[in-house]
């Protein structure tokens, strides 16, 4: 573990001069010692669009394919819509555990034990997610996944600063504090009237406030466009 800590600290320099493909490969070397990166995905800006996952090139063809194609078909994974809320590093099994999917939540799952790919380890950072494999993920001490999670950051900050630091969606951008007020209180569970209040504005004030921002993140309803808002650190 401590030649893991000194091939972090090692790797800084390096993920600092990379580009965007070989950030994979100087993450992959740097934990290779206890396991193999498998992919970096992005699920910024909404989840429901599907993530951008790019496997690393040890994972194979035939798999990426199929996985795509489940995608595009059934939309994004339970696993996905449990990462883009940024929790703490997690395996296949803790999230089994944690959500209990049936039916037809657990295509995700079963599609990768068809391919061998049993627990991966998942480092959320958003808007990225950083998968690893390895055959005994089960066995990963806390100290070791606290190691594999800082690595992940480290690369995770190059590819933002890569990217432009990954602008959120345009439409998000143009929310009006206001806007971004009113969604703050009904996330706390606050009422429109009580909103209104606070603010010293009308109800219709307030609704109208609501209504603007819903449509500008493309939300399905008042409820949907809190939860994008919060999902997108928008508030």
């Amino acid at each position: 573990m401590k030649h893991l800590i000194l091939r972090n600290l090692n790797a800084a320099s390096q993920f600092a001069d990379a580009d965007t493909d070989h950030v994979l490969d100087v993450l992959d070397a740097v934990v290779s010692p206890v396991v193999r990166l498998y992919g970096v995905g992005f699920l910024q800006p909404s989840i429901e669009r599907g993530p951008q996952l790019n496997f690393y090139k040890t994972v194979p063809a035939d798999f990426r394919a199929e996985l795509e194609a489940e995608e595009s078909r059934r939309g994004p994974s339970l696993l996905v819509r449990y990462a883009a809320y940024d929790p703490l590093p997690f395996t296949f099994a803790e999230l089994i555990q944690r959500r209990k999917p049936s039916g037809k939540d657990r295509w995700f799952f079963d599609l990768h034990r068809d391919y061998g790919v049993c627990d991966p380890f998942y480092c959320p950072h958003w808007p990225w997610l950083v998968v690893f494999k390895a055959d005994r993920l089960q066995e990963l001490t806390h100290e070791s996944r606290a190691v594999l999670d800082v690595a992940a950051r480290m690369a995770v900050h190059r590819l933002k600063e890569i990217a432009g630091h990954a602008a959120l969606d345009a439409s998000a951008e143009q929310l009006t504090p206001r806007e971004k007020t009113a969604l703050q209180y009904l996330s706390d569970g606050i009422s429109i009237s009580d909103i209104a209040d606070r603010l010293a504005l009308s109800e219709p004030t307030v609704k109208t406030f609501v209504r603007r921002a819903t449509k500008k993140l493309n939300a399905s309803s008042q409820l949907h466009a809190v939860a994008l808002a919060v999902r997108n650190r928008l508030i």
